[in-house]
């Protein structure tokens, strides 16, 4: 590995690179010599030192000030990052279909935020979505961890076995989950338009509810609602509209009715944490975000020959 970091960064071939090892270094390997090098045990060394990285870029001082990361054991990050690739992969990776490259890569990633500790760093193909990987690696999930999860995991079985598993989880909601909170004796569904109207009405930008989520499962969990600013409601609204009309559909009534809210769920105890310092803490999901744009943007991850 020595030898790669003595190339000023060159992006070679791996023919390119078995030229200039025998010119630099009187080398004398072939392509495929190169190629056989990249065994399971590269893989486990790579991935170690991604985990040393983690571990040099973990808590950035506006974590460390919310004083809540000692309440979890663990702080687990899940998302996916993807990008398309040449035609011939198309077997083992299918992508979406339509004007794109019928082949399509999707990394799903989780790590430990704390610890920068890797659970899962896997390759599937692109339609292979986030909410049928949800579950894959919650039988890792101990007693007392943090799961932090995206829209695209939002999955009330997952939720369900978290909660059994006696760990913890922080998710956005999805608009197709049906929302109830009791009122007497009865289970009612929420009303989000008179929710937001409300909150305008009387100047709330932030507010919590203790609610059951599911049409079957009735789930209980602390439902956090923040208002959105005008300008950023607009925008995604804008967004699903361009999204719907690329993929020929119609935006549901669910999302029309909460596209004015940030919703989020939880089975947190209020007493371990207020509502708004579990806002704050949402925010940590973004470094998995950036890490993706740095694996592009620096890695160039996604530029693959055939």
């Amino acid at each position: 590995m020595l030898l790669f970091t003595n190339f000023n960064h060159q992006k070679l071939s791996l023919n390119q690179l078995a030229i200039e090892l025998n010119l630099r270094y009187g080398i004398s390997i072939s392509k495929q010599a190169i190629d056989d090098r990249f065994t399971q045990a590269a893989v486990d060394f790579i991935k170690s030192i991604l985990e040393q990285a983690l571990k040099i870029m973990i808590y950035e001082q506006e974590f460390k000030d919310l004083g809540i990361l000692q309440h979890f054991t663990q702080l687990k990050i899940k998302d996916s990052t993807c990008f398309q690739l040449p035609e011939n992969m198309a077997e083992k990776y299918a992508g979406s279909g339509g004007s794109g490259s019928g082949a399509s890569i999707r990394i799903q990633f989780e790590y430990d935020f704390k610890t920068g500790a890797i659970s899962d760093l896997s390759l599937h193909a692109f339609n292979n979505q986030d909410l049928n990987d949800a579950g894959r690696t919650m039988s890792s999930v101990q007693p007392n961890e943090l799961v932090l999860r995206d829209l695209g995991y939002s999955k009330i079985e997952v939720f369900q076995q978290i909660v059994s598993q006696e760990a913890f989880f922080l998710s956005r909601l999805k608009s197709n989950i049906t929302v109830y909170e009791k009122k007497g004796n009865d289970l009612v569904k929420i009303d989000f338009q008179a929710i937001e109207a409300n909150m305008k009405e009387t100047g709330q930008t932030f507010i919590e509810k203790q609610v059951y989520i599911g049409e079957r499962e009735k789930l209980p969990v602390r439902l956090l609602i923040e208002l959105m600013p005008e300008d950023k409601k607009q925008e995604r609204l804008r967004t699903a509209q361009q999204t719907a009309k690329k993929k020929g559909r119609k935006i549901g009534k669910a999302f029309l009715a909460r596209y004015g809210l940030n919703l989020f769920i939880t089975n947190i105890d209020e007493q371990k944490m207020d509502g708004r310092k579990l806002r704050k803490l949402y925010l940590i999901r973004w470094q998995i975000e950036l890490m993706f744009k740095t694996w592009k943007s620096i890695g160039e991850i996604h530029l693959v020959k055939k």
